[in-house]
This record gives C-alpha cells, structure tokens and sequence, in this order.
C-alpha cells in the first residue's frame, strides 16, 4: 500500500484520501491494524469470557495487569504505522469530511477507504471514475514486527443483537416496536431492501448481495476480530485518544508524548469502569 501511495503521490495524485474530522473513516483503518497488533496476546487477554473476542470487561482486566501500558510495544507499532501513513493522505485530512469522497471520485486520489454503499453512489451519481475494491491493506510481517504472515478473514458483523427501550412498552408501543425489528430482519422486507436499494452487505440468512459489493464479502472468513476498546471505557475518554491522534498526526505531539497522554489516565477510567459493572468480576483475576 505504502509504495502504490508513493507512486500515485510522486505522480501528482493523492496517495490516499481520508478524513479524520471525527472518528469514523480513519478508525475503519485503526480498527484492523489494533486487530492485527493485539490477535498474538489472544490467549492472555480471553480470560473471563473466553468466547474468542476481547471484551470490554477483559481489557479492563488487561489495564490493571499492566498489559496496556506506555510501553506497550503494541502502542508503539500503532503510533509508528499511522504516521508512516500519514504522509499520503489528503491535505487537511484531520479536519476534511466528505471532500475526501470527492477527490476520489474526481480521479485526485489513488486511494480511499469508504463501505459497500460506495458502488450505489457510484451507480446513483452516474460517476465516471473508474474503480475497483480491495480489502484494507493487513499488517504483514515484512513490514513489521508485530505483523502477521497472512491477512485474517474475519467472520462478517458483530455480534447478533438488537434492542427495544424500554419506553416503547411505557408508551403502548412495544408490538410496534416488535414489527419494526421484524420488518428489518426479513429477508423479504427490510433485509432486503437495505441490501438492495443501498447495498449494506446482508447479515441475514437468505438475502443475497449484489455482485458489485462481492469482492467484499470474499474477504469475509471465520477468524474473529480482536476489538480494542481500552481507550473508550468512558466518552470522555474516547474524544481524549481521538483528539490527542489529531495532534500527533498533525505534527504536534511527539510518539512518546502521544502515547503518554492516551495511557496516563488508563488506570483511572479502568478502576472506574470496573466499579460501575461489579457483575463483570474481574477482581477475581487480578494478580
């Protein structure tokens, strides 16, 4: 990836457009490279749940074992990948929005990360930039260390749930409620629809994709994705990694001093993320 963005950037393109105005395209990208920097600490950290994922409790657990600290060499590696990356995005990046949509369609970058609702766009606006779809680039062990020898297909989504307030059975409402669900769970209702009509990948069972997202779901496997959530135990504390992310993408904090400022409170929001959910039991692993 980072010799395609020096190639399109020597030609006087953009290597690879993005926005980082909020936290939403660039932390489709952060979210694979935690996954690939934390998968070989698999084992250590699925000690409560032990489902295969690393849940909010268990990182929580890892926080006061001292498995995320300072240094980490895994915050380490994250701080030294993005700012590897960072010379090939767009100008003002850390402020754009959907201009970084725009320089890709207008044929100015080489690169960008968007959904499988892009090729609907595509086909809506009738844009004539020609294209084509790849997965996110995966940490090789070529490139680094903490790398691995091949790309994880992951199994597609999250985990199955949905949810009804409880204000809908307060106001009447809770069949409604019901009807609603079950109309976007249908594979011949809203499933469907969204499938169709804005090209979402389908999570359920019989709703088929259309053949312009297919190189997408390809990707898809059965390995499941460690999810790091260390910094978001708190909002505060989310909007604290993402703006200090800003400043050192930005050229205004240092490695060291980034990383200083995301972990010096990880003990607090620990202690008090674990106060708040006593039924999580993690004093019980604690060494």
């Amino acid at each position: 990836m980072l010799a395609v963005a020096q190639k399109a950037k020597d030609a006087g393109y953009t290597g690879f457009s993005i926005q980082n105005s909020m936290d939403w395209n660039l932390g489709w990208l952060a979210t694979d490279l935690w996954g690939y920097l934390w998968k070989p600490k698999l084992e250590q950290l699925d000690v409560i749940n032990k489902d295969g994922y690393v849940g909010t409790d268990e990182w929580a657990l890892a926080v006061k074992n001292g498995m995320v600290t300072k240094d980490s060499p895994e915050l380490k590696e994250y701080a030294r990948v993005i700012k590897d990356l960072s010379p090939y995005y767009n100008e003002g990046f850390n402020t754009a929005s959907w201009e970084f949509e725009s320089l890709f369609n207008d044929g100015k970058s080489a690169m960008a990360l968007n959904g499988s609702w892009y090729p609907n766009q595509h086909l809506q606006n009738k844009l004539s930039v020609d294209y084509g779809i790849a997965p996110i680039p995966y940490l090789d062990k070529a490139y680094s260390q903490l790398g691995g020898e091949e790309r994880y297909n992951y199994v597609m989504g999250g985990e199955a749930y949905v949810a009804i307030t409880a204000k809908a059975e307060k106001d009447g409402k809770l069949q409604a409620a019901l009807d609603w669900l079950r109309f976007w769970t249908d594979p011949n209702g809203g499933a469907k629809l969204m499938t169709d009509e804005l090209f979402l990948i389908p999570v359920v069972k019989g709703v088929q994709a259309p053949e312009q997202v297919q190189p997408i779901i390809d990707t898809f496997g059965t390995i499941k994705q460690v999810s790091f959530t260390a910094f978001k135990f708190e909002p505060e504390q989310s909007d604290a990694f993402f703006k200090a992310q800003q400043q050192y993408l930005d050229i205004k904090l240092t490695a060291d001093q980034f990383i200083g400022d995301i972990t010096k409170t990880l003990q607090k929001y620990a202690d008090a993320a674990i106060k708040a959910n006593p039924e999580w039991g993690v004093e019980a692993y604690l060494k």
